[in-house]
């Protein structure tokens, strides 16, 4: 494969480790403030018509603090951190402080032990929410990994153009890595927030409250794990057409010409019998030999030992320099 091909073989797989990286890069950043990527999210937590049963001595009273300032009216879900709005259709207003292993816990978030929400929460709710945050654990670490061997893959593919194939191998190595933990970090965020939105759905719907997935989010994680896997593919494909491969073949190809360069050609003698070998030599009488160049030398009549006659009589070069 010539260089400018393999160039332009090695630029796909560049392209699409680049845009992996980039896609992870708005997956980390979600909900990162009020102004960033605020549309996209894993999870929506609709709190807008929160109904609220609360007992006044013997009287049951209904409040609505969905439609209070008490409660705002969603909650955005990122990979690091949450924010909230005063409507479903308006810009949020809030936004956590990002953390590394973020977990939504709504026992911390809505202040339950000052709140008539607290009982809202039934009490098997905390094995649940444990579950969730040991998983939020390993899915953020996915991230980060998949995030760090898409830079390291992207850098030795800029590297890969110019250096040997052991550098197109390692890019190969780290693309594969970065693919396995996209794809698993969006396996985990899909199912995480999928069973998460199935537990509030079953546990507060008959409080109003409602979810979304974010299924935005989740697509660009996953075209980031697609393209990832991608140019793991393409990537190793890569190893065998380094620079290394490439000299191997003009080395091949040069001592191809070398040999090339030289052709046997017939011998001047080839056409004669031995009978005019044998006329040739009582010509001269064993005495000498004509040479090229009119160079003459002394030979014996028996000729010389370890020459065939063909040799001996004619000085025959059975190559040329074609």
């Amino acid at each position: 494969m010539g260089t400018i091909a393999r160039n332009i073989y090695l630029f796909i797989p560049f392209l699409l480790t680049a845009l992996s990286l980039a896609l992870l890069i708005v997956v980390m950043l979600s909900q990162h403030n009020t102004h960033t990527l605020t549309d996209l999210y894993f999870l929506r937590i609709n709190t807008d018509n929160l109904n609220v049963k609360i007992n006044v001595g013997n009287v049951n009273i209904d409040a609505n603090l969905g439609q209070t300032d008490l409660v705002p009216a969603y909650y955005d879900i990122g990979l690091t951190n949450y924010c909230t709005g005063p409507a479903n259709n308006s810009a949020p207003n809030f936004c956590s402080k990002p953390e590394a292993a973020f977990y939504f816990n709504p026992l911390e978030v809505w202040d339950l032990q000052n709140s008539p929400i607290k009982n809202l929460i039934p009490s098997d709710w905390q094995s649940a929410l444990n579950t969730y945050h040991q998983a939020s654990k390993f899915m953020y670490a996915a991230y980060v990994v998949a995030l760090v061997f898409s830079i390291l893959t992207f850098i030795l593919g800029i590297a890969s153009f110019f250096l040997s194939r052991i550098t197109s191998i390692l890019t190969w190595i780290s693309a594969d890595i970065a693919a396995l933990f996209t794809a698993g970090a969006s396996a985990a965020a899909t199912a995480i927030f999928s069973i998460l939105a199935g537990v509030v759905k079953d546990k507060l719907h008959d409080e109003g409250i409602t979810t979304n997935i974010g299924t935005r989010l989740l697509a660009v994680s996953w075209i980031a794990a697609a393209a990832s896997i991608a140019a793991g593919l393409l990537w190793s494909c890569g190893c065998c057409c380094g620079r290394d491969a490439q000299r191997n073949g003009v080395k091949r190809n040069r001592s191809l010409n070398a040999r090339s360069a030289y052709e046997r050609v017939p011998s001047p003698l080839a056409h004669k019998t031995e009978r005019d070998v044998g006329h040739e030599e009582s010509s001269y009488g064993g005495q000498q030999v004509p040479m090229y160049g009119g160079l003459q030398h002394q030979w014996p009549a028996g000729g010389h030992s370890g020459m065939s006659r063909e040799h001996e009589y004619t000085g025959y070069e059975p190559y040329r320099q074609a």
